[in-house]
């Protein structure tokens, strides 16, 4: 008699592990092999809304913007209350020089978010960078408060306190920031402040 023996199939990776595998070997510098992941992932699944995100993640990484706000724009199709590709639209759009648009997806962001910290200070810079200094100030005050112990939120209330000439304040976030994060004495005088102003003595 003769004894056949099946061998059971394996198992298919799913869109998940697609998902997960891409992300990994994006963020350990493997952009192509991160995008060919995340590419099976939603061929597997064309209404997987996180890797669309995630795939716009990596696009924008490469400074494929037009690429990353396509698929961005794919998964708040998908899942309207997306608050992260929301967000992270708008840092395309404004790295694009579409500040309108950046401040209106951030503005989604934060009716869908309104404790996470990260779209006040997005949109603070895209109302820096259009002349909306008030507006701006009033946003990092919102992302310190939302997040006071994050470093970059106070460097960034500083610089707008220095341009309208409040330099006892912008003193004062700089000191903070440093004294959160030793780094961001590099970022403050990367900005154009020398390290005598940032410690508060005469320039």
């Amino acid at each position: 008699m003769t004894v056949l023996f099946v061998t059971a199939p394996a198992f298919a990776d799913s869109a998940e592990d697609y998902l997960h595998s891409g992300v990994a070997k994006a963020k350990n510098g493997d952009i192509v092999g991160g995008l060919s992941a995340l590419d099976k992932a939603i061929e597997l699944n064309p209404n997987f809304a996180d890797a669309y995100f995630s795939r716009g993640l990596v696009k924008s990484k490469k400074n494929d913007l037009k690429g990353a706000i396509a698929d961005y724009t794919k998964a708040i199709d998908i899942q309207h209350d997306y608050f992260q590709a929301f967000d992270s639209r708008g840092i395309a759009k404004a790295a694009q020089g579409d500040l309108d648009g950046a401040i209106r997806d951030y503005n989604k962001a934060i009716e869908l978010n309104p404790s996470n910290a990260r779209p006040y200070s997005n949109r603070g810079l895209a109302e820096f960078n259009k002349g909306d200094l008030s507006g701006a100030l009033a946003d990092y005050n919102k992302a310190v408060e939302l997040s006071p112990k994050s470093f970059q939120p106070y460097i960034n209330r500083g610089i707008v306190e220095s341009t309208i000439g409040d330099t006892k304040a912008a003193n004062a976030d700089f000191i903070t920031a440093i004294g959160l994060n030793p780094e961001a004495k590099k970022l403050i005088e990367a900005q154009g402040y020398s390290a005598k102003v940032v410690v508060g003595a005469k320039p």
